[in-house]
């Protein structure tokens, strides 16, 4: 005669499979969630409309691209900002935001600090963002920067972001530092600011003719940093080296 088996030999099977459908189902997801806990570097694609993000060891963490960050805009931009961007008396819709500026990780890796770009009337404005580098939300600083970001600099403790702004004048024509914790401006140098403070001399030019043409930002604490201009006070070409503090004026480096 033919021995059944017992009901329980069942049930245990069933729980079998059903935990080798939920490992398959779920295994994919987590293996993505934890594959990154910091980037390391990011660069952008040569047509500035994909961020590649790397990881410590030099393995892909993820890609952002324009279209991605033109969805969050269209539904977000606006409402955070609290108006339209506007180039004089062009809006600017998210669509036109569609090339990448800048782009660098926190010094904790676990966010990314990125700009992006429109262009109208000889102007280029950037909106300063900042990128959840897991779960890849986006926000912004709540003022676009008029002029365009190759660059910028994390402080140390992964608050504030530091960059020169290129105008159609000049490259480094303006310097700001944004609050990456509150998402708002801190500071905004231009060529009147370092005039006022400058060592008198034969200088070169007034304004609007001398060009400050800010460059290398350079962190030396939380809340300081140094920043180089093109000499004011000489006649001939030279450079000098600025101290930067957030709740202090512009003094020279000596």
């Amino acid at each position: 005669m033919r021995r059944r088996r017992p009901w329980f030999v069942f049930v245990i099977l069933a729980l079998v499979l059903l935990a080798l459908v939920l490992q398959r189902m779920t295994g994919p997801a987590r293996a993505a969630s934890d594959a990154v806990t910091a980037v390391a570097s990011v660069t952008i694609a040569d047509d500035r409309t994909t961020l590649h993000a790397e990881g410590p060891d030099g393995a892909a963490a993820f890609e952002f691209t324009v279209g991605a960050w033109q969805a969050w805009a269209e539904e977000h931009l606006e409402a955070r900002l609290g108006a339209p961007v506007r180039i004089g008396d062009q809006e600017m819709p998210p669509s036109t935001f569609d090339m990448f500026g800048a782009a660098a990780p926190s010094p904790g890796g676990d966010r990314v600090a990125f700009t992006v770009h429109a262009y109208a009337m000889l102007t280029t404005v950037s909106i300063v963002a900042v990128l959840d580098a897991v779960t890849l939300e986006v926000d912004v600083v709540s003022e676009p920067a008029f002029g365009g970001v190759d660059e910028c600099a994390w402080s140390p403790g992964g608050r504030f972001v530091a960059y020169a702004l290129d105008t159609a004048r000049a490259q480094g024509d303006g310097f700001r530092i944004d609050d990456l914790r509150e998402l708002r401006p801190v500071r905004h140098l231009t060529a009147e600011d370092v005039l006022a403070v400058a060592p008198t001399g034969p200088r070169a030019a007034e304004p609007p003719e001398w060009l400050p043409m800010f460059r290398d930002p350079t962190w030396i604490g939380d809340t300081r940093l140094l920043v180089t201009t093109n000499d004011p006070s000489v006649a001939e070409a030279g450079e000098r080296r600025w101290s930067v503090t957030l709740d202090a004026p512009l003094s020279t480096n000596e």
